[in-house]
């Protein structure tokens, strides 16, 4: 295999994951009602066992999507300790609550207090607008910042083909300037993304939506950035290797 070659694929391999697994869930921009036109108002007796059925349906969609976003985070092997014990902790005390409210909810006889645990469902927990975003963002950071040593690694092994061409009275210009071009771009990448968990982390339910909302809208705009931060730097790579032809 050519040294190019080789070179190339080395590019793919420390960059191509990260863009993969990176790109920021869209918005949210809230959470509808579990019992829309109740507001305020008490369940009528006749409806009370369709909007307790539906309570519980509510429920469990929140527990399940619960259920396989701790899948997700125990696949994330970028995630940092930190990160990983916080995601935990929210999602076993999302999960608890939810099934603490749904033991209540199936009991439930009284169309007020049955008013009342439905709007719990989402406002103390707020598992679409503040839980699954939060997790989400901060597993894309955390890949994006988790890429770095590889990229470190690479400019290593690019610095040095360029030393090696420039000893050889070969025009290293080109290659230097592409060079300085990739490391700037995967440098700014990760200093983007890597504060990204711990400011979306210090979320709670009762944060949505200020300064929630904003917070998470401006997370996703920084993972964006990162991103594009990452395809760019590929791409510097690359011309390095095109440049040392």
């Amino acid at each position: 295999m050519t040294r190019k070659r080789t070179l190339a694929l080395a590019i793919g391999t420390a960059t191509t994951a990260a863009l993969l697994a990176a790109a920021p869930a869209g918005a949210q921009i809230d959470e509808p009602p579990v019992l829309p036109g109740t507001g305020d108002r008490c369940v009528p007796d006749d409806r009370l066992d369709a909007a307790r059925l539906r309570v519980l349906e509510a429920i469990d969609r929140r527990l399940a999507t619960v259920e396989h976003l701790g899948g997700a985070v125990d696949r994330a092997a970028s995630l940092t300790d930190a990160h990983r014990s916080t995601i935990d902790a929210t999602l076993a005390s999302t999960s608890s609550g939810l099934t603490d409210l749904r033991a209540t909810v199936e009991a439930e006889d009284d169309g007020c207090e049955l008013a009342d645990e439905a709007r719990s469902v989402v406002e103390d927990f707020r598992v679409y607008v503040v839980v699954l975003p939060q997790a989400r963002v901060t597993i894309g950071g955390d890949r994006v910042a988790g890429v770095e040593p590889k990229l470190d690694q690479l400019a290593e092994r690019l610095a040095q083909r360029i030393d090696e061409a420039a000893a050889d009275g070969e025009d290293v210009t080109d290659a230097q300037a592409a060079h300085d071009a990739f490391v700037a771009a995967y440098e700014e990448a990760v200093a983007t993304a890597a504060p990204i968990g711990d400011r979306v982390l210090a979320l709670v339910a009762a944060d949505w939506p200020e300064p929630a909302q904003p917070t998470l809208e401006q997370a996703r705009e920084d993972l964006r950035a990162a991103v594009e931060d990452l395809r760019a730097a590929r791409g510097f790579a690359r011309d390095v290797v095109d440049a040392l032809e």
